[in-house]
């Protein structure tokens, strides 16, 4: 699917009987035809005005009109996307951010191999800025296409650095603790410069000042470290190049639900559903999404069957979550809640429990039953998923397992 956003619905209403819709409709024309205005001449009201057709096509006008107003603002809650789509575009703040970022390559202080592209030889148009406060986005245009910047914060100097005299072995074992931390993975030292390479693809067994301190930036956000690292599950985007603490990936196409998407929830569920296939795949550590909606989706030919991830701070593997939520002390349940990855306070230890739910009850309850509502089938495996009680966590995932073997086969 090139994306849902190439798809339109288009509705049909099917009046056979036009006797019965007459009935149905108010009678708001009189039987005589001409009224009397102040001045007692006759006002006539054309015929056609009042006709059983006129009547039906007013009807029509109105019900879509009901319909374009539902599925513009309210299917995903409360105009949400109509504020999303009203964020403000402060372009001098993203110039600022670009700029100050390239006076530090031109410094010496900054590396990365997209600072040529930015700062040397500019030819793009920035197109929009995203700044929550906790994630900036910056969307720029190069060559008639769309490219995305990511960073943690916005100014190269906010982020903490290391001292540089620290020989380099040190420095790599930093980094090797860092990523052992985040992902949980158990990367052996023995392979350390493997994963330099891997986060730093210039590297050759030596980093200048500039490129320590640019690495060091980019491993201090979580998120680059999943795309870099967890990109091999498929649901990730593609790192493209970095400079400074910002990173390029790859442009997917944002998915917000709307109203006229509901002709396609049978493709719409085929893709969710493959999301959690790969994540249930990856490697022998299961990835655990604590973020889910679908604002935090997208869409690219270059992934059939399948949602990616695009906002990937949220993302764990289940080592790293079940560290998280394990070694967390506790008094009551409400200090183990961790957005939707459910988990309790265990009394007996003081500490909480590991998760308690998993990615199928969340996409079932924030996604798939957003779509298709109380409506399943046991003749859909998919559906019947997310409603069928009593749930054997375990069961249904073998069940499905053995579903999308086939059907998603080459996801």
């Amino acid at each position: 699917m090139n994306g849902v956003s190439e798809s339109l619905v288009h509705l049909e209403l099917d009046y056979s009987d036009d006797e019965d819709i007459d009935t149905d409709l108010p009678d708001l024309c009189p039987s005589k035809q001409c009224l009397t205005n102040d001045n007692s001449r006759p006002l006539c009201i054309p015929t056609f005005a009042c006709s059983r057709l006129a009547r039906l096509l007013y009807f029509m006008i109105v019900v879509g009109l009901i319909y374009f107003l539902y599925s513009t603002y309210f299917i995903d809650g409360t105009l949400a996307d109509q504020t999303q789509k009203q964020t403000h575009f402060n372009l001098s703040k993203a110039s600022n951010i670009i700029g100050s970022l390239c006076a530090e390559y031109s410094k010496g202080t900054a590396a990365g191999g997209l600072c040529p592209r930015l700062c040397t030889n500019p030819n793009y148009t920035i197109a929009d800025l995203y700044d929550s406060g906790a994630k900036v986005v910056i969307k720029f245009q190069s060559d008639s296409k769309d490219n995305i910047l990511k960073m943690d914060k916005s100014f190269f100097p906010e982020y903490d650095q290391l001292d540089f005299s620290i020989p380099e072995d040190n420095f790599t074992d930093l980094i090797l603790d860092i990523v052992n931390d985040r992902v949980r993975l158990d990367w052996s030292k023995k392979y350390k410069k493997h994963l330099i390479k891997l986060l730093w693809p210039t590297y050759s067994g030596h980093l200048t000042n500039a490129e320590r301190a640019s690495l060091w930036a980019l491993v201090n956000q979580d998120e680059f470290i999943n795309f870099k690292l967890l990109h091999t599950s498929r649901a990730l985007p593609k790192v493209i190049d970095t400079c400074g603490h910002m990173y390029q990936v790859e442009y997917l196409i944002p998915f917000r639900m709307k109203g006229y998407y509901m002709n396609l929830k049978a493709k719409i569920l085929l893709h969710l559903v493959g999301t959690l296939k790969l994540f249930d795949e990856f490697l022998n550590e299961p990835l655990q999404f604590c973020d889910v909606k679908f604002e935090n989706l997208g869409l690219s030919g270059d992934y059939p069957k399948r949602f990616v991830v695009m906002d990937a701070d949220m993302l764990y593997t289940q080592s790293k979550l079940r560290h998280m939520l394990t070694t967390k002390q506790c008094v009551r349940d409400t200090d183990c809640a961790f957005f939707d990855c459910e988990s309790k306070c265990d009394a007996t230890t003081g500490y909480c429990t590991d998760r308690l739910n998993d990615n199928i009850d969340v996409f079932c309850k924030k996604l798939v039953n957003k779509i298709f509502g109380n409506f399943w089938s046991k003749n859909n495996r998919y559906l019947a998923a997310c409603h069928e009680t009593p749930v054997n966590q375990t069961k249904r995932l073998n069940d499905l397992r053995l579903v999308w073997a086939w059907s998603l086969a080459e996801v």
